[in-house]
């Protein structure tokens, strides 16, 4: 996990030629950039000229100026139109960024204005949704109730990109090779372990030992067939020389297996505080199986190269503080459990398939 300097740290070490520095400062504007946008969308200066509601010799003007101040050749003419430049492909892409960094700060003086202390836009894995994201929201409300927060779910092929995008402040999702992206500054939060459940009052929920046959023979709700949990699933039943469970249900959706489960016999596999949340709600019984999988661990992302409002710290601080009180839990649980497991009697826990998360 790469973990550059703190993100809420300003570069204050700009190495950047005073000259280039001055002729951005004095020439550059915000028009200069619409255009670049425009015409990449358009690829006609006669087309960007009506969109901007400005002439097309102006529209000419205004990107010769911007080819003469960035210093290169920003597109080319071709029959299908005008065509960035390997330049231009770079100066679009800033255009962008600082265009939708305008708009971000328009949004947030706006919300400010209106009373609010600032903006907080979170993407999140669906499986931290009920355990982790409520859990912050909550406490953050708590001390700042006048923080806004945006949230959106989805996977990380969905929030990653964004949060490259500045679409999104914070990601809390799983991580996976994609968060090593030097784009992005990492944290681990905490592993877990993945559970078999079923719906409470099931005939299995009151079971102490369940055996590899028993599940083959069940019905199973099982993530899809491109998800990493899957093959290893697969893969414990064939080591096993037991048939694999062909699924009733495929899905990728926590609230679809979640009203599935309950109105069914069938199991599911499900991260293991998934699982405990919905259990303590008296929905869900987890089956004493332990399963050889493993999920990539929950962690925060952030953009490594943007500084983060005091608004988004203060999401930050509460995440942080979440997870650092359930590890002392968790640490705190694992030191009392062998002495009363050695009053009863009873095997280690370790035995049963749980795991402690780090």
């Amino acid at each position: 996990m790469t973990a550059p300097a703190d993100p809420r740290a300003g570069d204050k070490g700009s190495n950047m030629d005073i000259r280039l520095d001055n002729r951005v400062r004095g020439r550059l504007r915000l028009r200069h950039l619409e255009l670049l946008d425009v015409l990449d969308n358009t690829g006609s200066i006669h087309k960007a000229a009506a969109r901007l509601s400005m002439t097309q010799p102006a529209a000419s003007k205004l990107l010769r100026d911007a080819e003469d101040i960035y210093g290169t050749q920003l597109f080319t003419r071709s029959s299908s139109g005008l065509r960035p430049t390997p330049g231009g492909d770079a100066a679009i892409r800033w255009a962008r960024s600082i265009l939708r960094s305008v708009g971000d700060s328009l949004t947030e003086v706006q919300l400010i204005r209106e009373g609010a202390h600032g903006r907080v836009r979170v993407g999140v894995f669906p499986a931290a949704v009920s355990v982790l994201l409520g859990t912050a929201l909550d406490r953050l409300h708590e001390r700042w109730p006048d923080v806004v927060v945006l949230a959106t779910e989805g996977s990380n092929e969905v929030l990653l990109p964004a949060l490259a995008r500045q679409e999104l402040d914070v990601v809390l999702g799983r991580l996976t090779a994609a968060t090593q992206d030097p784009a992005f500054r990492s944290e681990l939060l905490y592993d877990e372990p993945v559970c078999v459940v079923v719906r409470s009052g099931h005939p299995w929920a009151r079971r102490r030992r369940l055996d590899l046959s028993e599940l083959a023979a069940s019905q199973w709700i099982l993530p899809t067939e491109f998800a990493p949990m899957r093959p290893q699933f697969e893969q414990m039943f064939v080591k096993a020389g037991v048939p694999v469970p062909r699924p009733r249900v495929e899905t990728a959706s926590l609230l679809l297996s979640q009203a599935v489960i309950q109105k069914s016999a069938m199991l599911a596999v499900v991260p293991g505080r998934v699982a405990a949340h919905y259990r303590d709600q008296g929905l869900f019984a987890i089956l004493p199986f332990a399963l050889p999988l493993t999920i990539p661990p929950v962690g925060v992302i952030t953009h490594a190269h943007r500084p983060v409002s005091p608004a988004v710290g203060h999401f930050l601080d509460v995440v942080h503080e979440i997870a650092g009180l359930e590890a002392r839990a968790r640490e705190a649980a694992a030191r009392q459990r062998p002495v009363r497991q050695a009053a009863a009697g009873s095997p280690p826990a370790g035995r049963r398939g749980t795991r402690s998360g780090r």
